[in-house]
């Protein structure tokens, strides 16, 4: 039980194991697969399959198996300690020009983030004279996200790389009262330049905090 090279879930809370609202999870422990029930209806599956209840050496064994990924995968500080500290730094633009010097803007982060939810209307009109309106999904760091009739609110592109780390880590935990962000490290797999929201993070605690 190996965490990826780029998951940071240790660090945010959100795993490696779940703890809550679910069903069944499963891991897999060597040559077997450990399975964890979490509701009735998990309970219902599992009986019906007739698996047997696991024995204490195993589940010793998947407790601390659990552990160790934990700490492999806390690559940075929990959230609770650098959520202040982003927000203090929200108006110090050399330091963000800074750390979002080699982000090109392309939205792959925004598009493979499972906590992106953020859209944009297009209208459109055919000559029979009707209209449509359509939904799609977009990402904060494209560049005419920020844009709108008479004016652009983020035109250069730092601004837009730190909306989005603080909307992760700021805004969305005054909003709903958790981190915007799950620590898969999807965002930092997916860059094509290697922007690390780890690093991110590190870099501007190590400036504001100091």
């Amino acid at each position: 039980m190996e965490p990826g090279g780029t998951c940071f879930c240790g660090s945010t809370g959100t795993g490696p194991a779940v703890s809550e609202e679910y069903d069944l999870a499963y891991a897999r422990l060597g040559g077997r697969v450990v399975f964890k029930v979490g509701s009735r209806k998990g309970l219902e599956l599992v009986e019906e399959l007739g698996l047997p209840r696991a024995s204490e050496g195993v589940l010793k064994e998947y407790r601390e198996a659990i552990d160790r990924a934990r700490k492999l995968a806390s690559r940075i500080p929990v959230v609770e300690s650098f959520s202040k500290i982003l927000e203090e730094s929200a108006t110090k633009e050399e330091l963000w020009k800074e750390v979002s010097a080699r982000c090109v803007g392309c939205a792959n982060c925004n598009m493979v983030c499972p906590t992106c939810f953020c859209t944009e209307f297009i209208d459109s009109a055919d000559l029979s004279g009707r209209g449509k309106r359509e939904r799609l999904w977009f990402g904060c760091l494209s560049y005419t996200y920020g844009q709108v009739a008479g004016l652009h609110y983020r035109p250069e592109l730092f601004m837009r790389y730190r909306h989005f780390v603080l909307h992760k880590f700021v805004f969305y935990q005054k909003q709903v009262g958790l981190a915007g962000c799950v620590g898969c490290g999807r965002c930092v797999t997916w860059c094509p330049v290697g922007v690390d929201l780890r690093e991110t993070v590190q870099k501007v605690m190590n400036h504001v905090g100091r």
